[in-house]
């Protein structure tokens, strides 16, 4: 129950609202445009002001022995702060604990995508190898296969070519010089026949 500090009983929050009317009154004369110089806090509150020792005593006295001493309220709002800071650190830390797993399983993923591409690249490099000694064989066979055939075609064509020239060229020189001379012999032959 709140007193006034001059009857004997030392209250805090009486201080305070004194102490609270006080700037009002000095705001207000400052407004009004008054000089007069404020009053000293001892003249608003009486000379007999309370020390810090005799409002803060009655708060750390000491429970009764086997009773736990009542806690104050700053003590409560410190531990619910305390509390609420710890949740928030134990919140921080499993955030970060989860983050860090993410970012190792992403490196996993990475170095495994990059072992797999690595083995895919030395496969696919493999059966380059490989395809390209088969590409050998099989032209080396192709040829050995197919270019007989192709070479005794194009002989058997460029022979039929030959012969046919051959005798279109008798035909057109070599016949017509033999008639020719037949025809002469005879001729020959005939007058010699006709003779006496």
């Amino acid at each position: 129950m709140s007193t006034d500090p001059l009857s004997g009983t030392n209250d805090p929050d009486l201080v305070m609202v004194k102490a609270d009317a006080l700037i009002h009154r000095h705001h207000a004369r400052s407004l009004s445009g008054l000089d007069n110089d404020l009053p000293m806090l001892e003249e608003v509150l009486g000379e007999d002001l309370p020390l810090l020792e005799d409002v803060a005593e009655p708060a750390f006295a000491a429970a009764p022995p086997g009773q736990a001493a009542a806690p104050l309220p700053a003590d409560s709002r410190l531990e619910e702060l305390e509390a609420r800071h710890a949740e928030q650190i134990a919140l921080l830390e499993a955030e970060q604990a989860a983050t860090l797993a993410r970012l190792a399983r992403a490196e996993q993923a990475l170095e495994a995508a990059t072992h797999l591409a690595s083995a895919t690249k030395m496969q696919v490099a493999e059966q380059l190898i490989e395809f390209d000694a088969h590409l050998a064989q099989n032209l080396e066979a192709w040829i050995s296969r197919e270019l007989p055939q192709i070479l005794a075609r194009e002989l058997d064509g460029l022979r039929d070519r030959i012969r046919t020239q051959t005798l279109a060229q008798l035909h057109a020189t070599l016949i017509p010089e033999l008639s020719e001379k037949l025809s002469e012999t005879l001729d020959v032959a005939t007058r010699d026949e006709s003779r006496p």
